[in-house]
């Protein structure tokens, strides 16, 4: 399983990066503009992309107080769910690159049957018991709906951006 859970979290990174590439290369009125989506724009459904993603490595961090690089300046952050937490494209992406170098590190150091750790989860509505795979495939799972999300509006807008595919094993 851990195997299997680091090609998927390689690539989620590769696909985040992939998508702020595109960012990059759009206007401020496409980047901002009111799409109708869950989050309402491309910025803002990349930015729910990485308060998910620091959600869930804040529960990492809780569990596993002894792996440092879980905590990180954006772990503190308070972030406002559902609303924009980042000023800009460069402030988010920094955001999404420590985020997913966090998430790598943990994948890289832990011993595979770390996985089935019990940890406790402060969910929305009320503590969970997973486990740290579990935990790990839902941070998947979230950004890869919401990349989903985002591609539906490039592909209606005419902006190329095929980042799907798993990387090799």
């Amino acid at each position: 399983m851990h195997r299997y859970i680091k090609l998927l979290l390689n690539y989620n990174c590769r696909a985040n990066g992939s998508v702020i590439s595109i960012f990059k290369k759009l206007t401020s009125d496409d980047l901002y503009k009111d799409r109708g989506s869950f989050m309402k724009s491309l910025f803002g459904l990349m930015d729910h992309i990485v308060e998910g993603e620091n959600y869930f490595i804040k529960q990492l961090e809780t569990a596993y107080p002894a792996l440092s690089f879980l905590s990180h300046k954006y772990s503190k952050m308070e972030s406002k769910y559902n609303e924009i937490n980042f000023t800009s494209l460069d402030e988010m992406t920094d955001a999404l690159k420590t985020c997913d170098q966090s998430v790598m590190t943990f994948i890289d150091s832990i011993k595979p049957d770390m996985l089935n750790d019990t940890i406790e989860v402060e969910s929305f509505n009320g503590k969970k018991s997973w486990t740290a795979a579990y935990l790990l495939l839902q941070l998947i799972n979230h950004s890869v709906h919401h990349r989903g999300q985002i591609s539906q509006i490039l592909d209606e807008t005419g902006i190329e951006n095929d980042y799907s595919g798993l990387p090799e094993l």
